[in-house]
């Protein structure tokens, strides 16, 4: 959609079983917007590839990406992405979307490494929402219950919080909804409210990712709590991660951070918990416990 690169036709293939127009581009470092980084410098590179398109539809099938010409202070000799692209079907419209991405790194010291992303079983999210224009859903009409008061939940308070639903890497993934149960009442002296033990959270999975090592294999899970029932109504919920109850984890560790070693987010309401030493197959139980701490300016009903 740019003059930034300049492209040549290669000829023909197989892709995906598909017959595939194959082509050439290259992107010189003065058109250039890739950043190459390591832990020290990142630098503006150049780079070239190919891409593969279906004769029929043009629909992308491939990509393939080399950084061209690493500056020695990135002490990389070999840099290349590649994608692999497929059709998937959300709420009746196709979607062009990656189906493997590999990324080759070759470093000057002659250690290689190879990360592959394998994306399966896509979700697909959607919410709802009902605007009711009907005067006796004010509160004015007459014989209409009062509308509840709200007060806030003051800041600081603990609150003891277990899983009510394993979570499993093989079926569950970021942004699917998480249930928990309060595991000792939440008193709030201010307002005379009591959120009873037992009372229903939500929440999402904001990550999970498997950590796989030569010896062992540690699990990282995300979570925010996003509201809790109470008096039939869903209240929201601000809370930032204190700890982890470790022997309800079926692990041989676990820690809780309000900081991740995978996607973070700037977002203080999320907990990281690392699981160290478990296996491949690993479940976190229902029933795990960890203490969360009330940020201001959570409103509940009284």
């Amino acid at each position: 959609m740019s003059d930034s690169a300049t492209y040549s036709y290669q000829g023909e293939s197989q892709r995906q079983g598909r017959r595939a127009l194959d082509y050439a581009f290259a992107v010189p470092l003065w058109r250039s917007s890739y950043v190459v980084a390591n832990q020290a410098v990142n630098r503006l590179t150049p780079y070239s590839g190919t891409f593969s398109v279906d004769a029929q539809t043009l629909d992308l099938l491939r990509l393939e990406i080399h950084a061209d010409s690493l500056a020695p202070e990135l002490h990389m000799c070999e840099l290349t992405t590649t994608l692999d692209y497929t059709q998937i079907r959300l709420n009746n419209l196709d979607f062009l979307l990656p189906s493997e991405a590999d990324s080759l790194v070759i470093n000057t010291d002659g250690h290689e490494s190879l990360n592959r992303a394998v994306f399966s079983g896509c979700h697909q999210f959607m919410g709802e929402s009902k605007l009711i224009f009907d005067d006796s859903a004010t509160g004015n009409s007459p014989g209409s219950p009062a509308p509840a008061q709200s007060t806030k939940i003051p800041a600081g308070l603990a609150l003891s919080i277990a899983l009510a639903e394993s979570i499993d890497p093989a079926k569950d993934a970021a942004g699917d909804v998480v249930k928990g149960v309060l595991k000792k009442p939440l008193n709030l002296p201010a307002s005379g409210v009591i959120v009873p033990k037992g009372t229903v959270l939500s929440g999402r999975i904001c990550e999970l990712l498997m950590l796989y090592g030569e010896d062992t294999t540690a699990m990282e899970l995300g979570i925010q709590w996003e509201s809790l029932e109470l008096g039939g109504a869903t209240q929201p919920l601000d809370l930032s991660v204190e700890s982890a109850v470790v022997g309800t984890a079926k692990a041989d560790n676990v820690s809780a951070s309000s900081h991740g070693r995978g996607f973070q987010s700037a977002e203080t309401r999320i907990g990281y918990f690392l699981f160290s030493g478990v296996r491949k197959n690993y479940r976190v139980p229902a029933g795990f416990e960890s203490v969360w701490v009330t940020l201001p300016a959570s409103p509940i009903s009284k």
